[in-house]
């Protein structure tokens, strides 16, 4: 969370539509990350 305090404090970087924009997409990347071996490892061991 410090990190997007960080970069919600800074404005001429990221609007806010941009910050939320990027922690979804940070958040996608690591659920997939988490789910997609998951499934791998299912499907593999069927």
């Amino acid at each position: 969370m410090s990190a997007v305090l960080l970069l919600t404090r800074q404005p001429h970087w990221f609007s806010g539509k941009s910050v939320s924009a990027v922690v979804r997409t940070n958040l996608f990347k690591s659920i997939l990350a988490t789910i997609l071996p998951a499934i791998e490892n299912s499907v593999i061991s069927r």
